[in-house]
C-alpha cells in the first residue's frame, strides 16, 4: 500500500507555492482561451488565395466573384508554376487553376485541414451556384426555347409559302397595269396627232376670213377706178357718139354684172362669215379639249413615271423580302432540326444535356524536397523551443536551489560564469538532438541542398538560444522546478497555439492575427520552412532573424536582473 505521504507532501509543496499553484491554474486557462479565441468566428477571414487563369470568361468571373463574397483576398497570378510557389512559401493558402476548358484544380498545403475544408466548401457554393443555376437553367431554357422555335416553324411554313404566292400574283397585277397604261398612252398619241392642233386653231381661221374681206375691197376700188379712166379716155378721144354710148352702155353691163357679183359675193361672204363664226366657235371648243388632252396626257404621262418607279421599289422590297423568308424558313429548318436531335438525344430533357464543371483538389507538393512534409519546421521548432526552455529552466533551478551552491560562492566564479555554463551545456544537448533529427532527414527523407542544410542549421542554432534564454527567463520568474516546466509547457504551447501551425491567422480574431506575426515560434518555423524546405537563402530571412535577436536580448536583460 502507497504512503499517504508521498502523496500529500507533493501536494502540499505545489500548493504552498505560489509560483505553481498560479501555473497549473493559468495555464490550462490561458490555454483554453486562445482555444477559444482562435474559433470565436465561424468563418475564416480574408484567407489569401492566388487564382491562375487560362482564359478568361463568364465561369471565371462568376468563381472569383463567388470566392470573394466569402471573405477569399484574391491574388491574380501569370502561370501556374507562380501559383503554386505562392502556396509553397506560405505567402497564400491555396492556388486556384481554372483552365480553357473550365476545369478547376485546387492546390493545398494537405496540413491546414481546416482551410481546405472552408475553401472546398466555398468551392461547391461556387460550382453550384453556377452548374446548377445557371447551367441547369441555360439548357432548360435551351430545350424550351428549341421547342417554341419548332413549333414557330411549323406555323411560320405555310404563312411563307401564301405569302410568296400573293407576291406572285402581285407582281402579275403590277405587270398588267404597266402594259395598260402604255396602251392608254399609244391610243392617245394616235387619235390626237400633232398636225390638228397646227392647222385647227383661231389664228388660221381669222386669216383666212380677213384675205377674203382685202380681195372684195380690192376688186371694187379696182372696177371703180377702170371706170373713171375709161369714161375720161372717151371724151377726150375722136370716137363718135354712138361708139361711146356703146361702150358707156357695156361699162355700165359690167357694172350692173359686178355689182349683182358684189352682192351675190357680200351674201356669200356674209354667209360665210357667219359659217366662219360657227366654225371658228367649234374651232375654239375643239383647241381647248386638244389642249385639255395634251394637259392630261402630260399629268398621265408623269403618273405613269411614278407608277413605274413604285412599281419598281415595289417589285425590289418584295424580292427582298422573299430572300430574307427564303433564309428565314432555312435557319427555321436548321433549327428544327438540331431540336429533333438534341431531344433524340437527351430523352430525359435537361438532366441529358447538363454536364457538371469538373473540380480535383491537389496537395501541394515541395519540389525541392517531395518527400519532406510541410509540417517537419513546426515540429522541429516546437522540439527545439519545449526542450531547450524546460531544460534551461530546470538546470537553472537545479543550480539556485542546489545545496552545491553554498560550496561554489566559495570558489571564484561569478553567478554570470555559471549562468554561460549551462546556456552551453543546453545548447550541447539542442544540438545533439537536433543533429540526429537533421542526420534522419538526410538519409531517409533528403534535404534540398548543402545550402538549405546550412542555413537550417544556423537557424536551428538561433532557435537553440532563444529557447534556453526564454527558460533562463522563466526559471528567474519561478522558484521551483515544477513551477518553472509548468511555466514552460504553457508558454510553448501558448506561442504554438498562435503561430499558424495549429490554428490559422485566419481564424484568429483581427488582434491576435496582427500579432501572430510578431511570435517568435511564428518566425522560426517561416525561417526554418524557407531554408529547410524551399532551400531559400538565409539572407532572405534578415526578418526572422531581427525578430528572434530582439527576443533575446530582450530576455537577456529581463533574466539578468533577477538572477545576476
Amino acid at each position: 500500500m502507497i504512503p499517504t505521504t508521498f502523496i500529500t507532501t507533493p501536494l502540499r509543496r505545489i500548493i504552498t507555492t505560489r509560483s505553481t499553484l498560479i501555473a497549473i491554474i493559468l495555464g490550462p486557462f490561458l490555454i483554453f482561451l486562445l482555444a477559444a479565441f482562435a474559433f470565436e468566428n465561424p468563418e475564416l477571414q480574408q484567407i489569401p488565395i492566388t487564382t491562375s487563369i487560362e482564359e478568361e470568361g463568364s465561369f471565371s468571373r462568376s468563381f472569383v466573384a463567388t470566392l470573394e463574397s466569402k471573405n477569399f483576398r484574391i491574388r491574380p497570378s501569370t502561370d501556374q508554376n507562380t501559383c503554386i510557389e505562392s502556396v509553397q512559401s506560405g505567402d497564400t493558402r491555396a492556388c486556384v487553376r481554372i483552365d480553357s476548358s473550365q476545369h478547376v484544380t485546387l492546390f493545398v498545403d494537405p496540413t491546414n485541414t481546416n482551410i481546405i475544408a472552408q475553401i472546398h466548401n466555398a468551392f461547391g457554393d461556387a460550382t453550384d451556384d453556377y452548374t446548377t443555376r445557371a447551367g441547369l437553367n441555360y439548357t432548360t431554357q435551351l430545350l424550351e426555347k428549341l421547342k417554341d422555335a419548332r413549333a414557330h416553324v411549323d406555323a411560320s411554313r405555310p404563312i411563307i409559302t401564301t405569302f410568296a404566292t400573293q407576291q406572285e400574283h402581285v407582281n402579275r397585277q403590277l405587270d398588267e397595269i404597266t402594259g395598260n397604261l402604255q396602251t392608254l398612252t399609244v391610243d392617245l398619241d394616235e387619235s390626237l396627232p400633232s398636225e390638228v392642233t397646227k392647222n385647227l386653231n383661231q389664228t388660221n381661221v381669222l386669216a383666212m376670213y380677213r384675205s377674203v374681206q382685202d380681195l372684195r375691197n380690192s376688186i371694187d376700188a379696182q372696177f371703180r377706178e377702170t371706170t373713171e379712166n375709161v369714161s375720161r379716155q372717151l371724151d377726150q378721144s375722136a370716137i363718135s357718139e354712138i361708139d361711146k354710148q356703146r361702150i358707156k352702155q357695156i361699162l355700165a353691163d359690167s357694172k350692173e354684172g359686178l355689182r349683182t357679183t358684189g352682192d351675190q359675193f357680200r351674201i356669200s361672204s356674209e354667209l360665210t362669215q357667219h359659217d366662219l363664226e360657227a366654225f371658228k366657235t367649234s374651232t375654239d371648243s375643239l383647241v381647248r379639249n386638244i389642249q385639255e388632252a395634251n394637259a392630261q396626257l402630260e399629268r398621265l404621262d408623269t403618273l405613269k413615271a411614278e407608277a413605274r418607279s413604285n412599281i419598281r421599289t415595289l417589285q425590289t422590297e418584295m424580292n427582298t423580302n422573299l430572300l430574307q423568308l427564303i433564309l428565314m424558313q432555312n435557319a427555321l429548318n436548321r433549327i428544327s432540326s438540331i431540336t429533333d436531335d438534341t431531344l433524340a438525344a437527351n430523352p430525359t430533357g435537361a438532366l441529358g444535356v447538363y454536364q457538371p464543371v469538373p473540380t480535383r483538389i491537389e496537395a501541394v507538393i515541395h519540389t525541392k524536397s517531395p518527400r519532406l512534409h510541410s509540417t517537419y519546421p513546426a515540429l522541429l521548432a516546437l522540439i527545439i523551443l519545449l526542450a531547450g526552455s524546460t531544460l534551461a529552466c530546470t538546470m537553472a533551478l537545479l543550480e539556485s536551489q542546489s545545496p552545491a551552491t553554498a560550496r561554489n560562492r566559495m570558489i571564484p566564479a561569478s553567478k554570470l560564469s555559471r549562468y554561460v555554463g549551462i546556456f552551453c551545456a543546453t545548447m550541447i544537448i539542442l544540438i545533439a538532438q537536433t543533429s540526429i533529427i537533421l542526420v534522419l532527414a538526410a538519409l531517409f527523407v533528403g534535404i534540398p541542398s548543402i545550402t538549405a542544410l546550412m542555413g537550417g542549421i544556423i537557424s536551428i542554432l538561433l532557435i537553440a538560444a532563444l529557447a534556453t534564454i526564454v527558460g533562463f527567463a522563466i526559471a528567474a520568474a519561478t522558484t521551483s522546478e515544477t513551477a518553472g516546466i509548468l511555466t514552460c509547457i504553457v508558454v510553448t504551447m501558448s506561442l504554438f497555439l498562435i503561430s499558424d501551425s495549429f490554428v490559422p491567422i485566419e481564424a484568429l480574431p483581427t488582434g491576435l492575427a496582427s500579432a501572430t506575426h510578431y511570435n517568435p515560434y511564428f518566425a522560426a518555423t517561416q525561417m526554418l520552412k524557407h531554408t529547410l524546405l524551399l532551400g531559400a537563402p538565409l539572407s532572405t530571412e534578415w526578418a526572422s532573424m531581427l525578430t528572434l535577436t530582439g527576443y533575446c536580448i530582450i530576455l537577456i536583460g529581463f533574466s539578468s536582473r533577477k538572477t545576476i
